[in-house]
């Protein structure tokens, strides 16, 4: 099932001293469901009236406004996940500095995908897993079932 709002704001982590951090995702399904969209939302075509709510972590097809299906939906899904991957590995929001207008036509039109900041080194399977995810054409991501296969590999015991 699709999420279609992933954002930092809808991941929440339960970490206990000793023990796994267990991320949990919240407000599934609300972006779809709602019809009058708040300040809050990175649902495409939400009236943008506050900076926090651009859709930064929205998939290029999500900011053109294209009409998907579940499972277009979860390919868009694997996108912002890469971005919300980008925000813990480099401790930065993509695109911090773009307007909602910019966002539209940088991401929206041509694809464009954040820079992690120079100096800053990582895993070399995760970031060609992530660039595999912030792939424009929605049909040449990954799918989860591959994200959670590289990530269990990596940050095994």
């Amino acid at each position: 099932m699709p999420h279609a709002d992933l954002k930092p704001k809808n991941v929440l982590l339960n970490y206990k001293k000793g023990k796994e951090c267990v991320a949990k995702l919240s407000d599934f399904g609300l972006g779809q469901v709602k019809i009058n969209v708040d300040a809050t939302s990175s649902v495409a075509g939400a009236k943008i009236t506050h900076k926090s709510a651009i859709p930064r972590y929205s998939a290029p097809e999500v900011l053109s406004g294209e009409i998907l299906k579940i499972p277009d939906m979860m390919k868009a899904d694997i996108w912002s996940l890469a971005l919300l991957l980008h925000e813990v590995l480099f401790d930065e929001e993509p695109y911090f500095d773009m307007s909602y207008e910019t966002l539209l036509q940088e991401v929206g039109t041509k694809g464009v995908t954040p820079e992690g900041p120079s100096g800053v080194h990582i895993d070399h399977t995760v970031g060609v897993t992530q660039k595999k995810a912030l792939t424009f054409n929605p049909a040449d991501r990954p799918d989860i079932t591959y994200m959670c296969q590289i990530f269990k590999g990596i940050y095994k015991d």
